[in-house]
């Protein structure tokens, strides 16, 4: 949905009235979703798989430590069993970390109004982020514009042109304007005379 300029969206008037409340929105969005970018692009599906493949491997790690008799190959035993230990910890925190994450994603997907239920990660993060980006390009665009506006303001009307000659000498204080018209009905046009003593 676009105004009648053509130019501006809903989401620039949304963009508009968030940055009017909370100044300084598109430098917070930065602050607080910084690895939103990187989120989306992650399939989770992969990562469960990924996971769920290295606990398989140390499952077989610990039934082949369990099949070394006793006194045999001690160092290779001990090694192998510090290895396992290390390792385990680390995917116990990966595991807690991706449930964590499907745990929040779910509530905001529900703040959202999704089905809980039936929300797809992958998805959720990509419409996200494609969400925040169009929100800080739509954000910049209004700067943009009201930039623009302003400098359009400064200038004088359209056909009325401010010129300042000078020839050698510089505007004084106490130069007096002088009014030349252009031909009958025209505008005119405000040279500053610039008397030379």
């Amino acid at each position: 949905v676009k105004d009648k300029t053509g130019r501006k969206t809903l989401l620039h008037y949304l963009a508009s009235l968030v940055e009017a409340k909370v100044p300084g929105m598109r430098h917070q969005l930065d602050k607080e979703l910084p690895t939103l970018a990187s989120a989306s692009s992650v399939s989770h599906q992969a990562l469960s798989t990924e996971v769920s493949a290295m606990r398989k491997g140390l499952t077989d790690l610990q039934k082949t430590m369990d099949m070394i008799p006793e006194g045999s190959a001690n160092s290779f035993i001990d090694s192998m069993a510090s290895f396992h230990e290390k390792v385990t910890e680390e995917l116990e925190q990966i595991t807690c970390s991706i449930e964590e994450m499907r745990q929040l994603v779910s509530k905001a997907g529900s703040y959202l109004g999704e089905v809980a239920e039936t929300l797809d990660v992958e998805e959720f993060m990509g419409s996200m982020h494609s969400f925040v980006s169009s929100f800080s390009r739509a954000l910049e665009e209004n700067e943009r514009e009201k930039a623009r506006s302003l400098e359009v303001a400064k200038r004088p009307p359209k056909g009325q042109r401010r010129i300042q000659l000078q020839v050698g000498w510089r505007a004084q204080p106490n130069d007096r304007p002088v009014h030349l018209p252009l031909c009958p009905g025209a505008s005119r046009i405000d040279l500053t005379q610039t008397d030379p003593g």
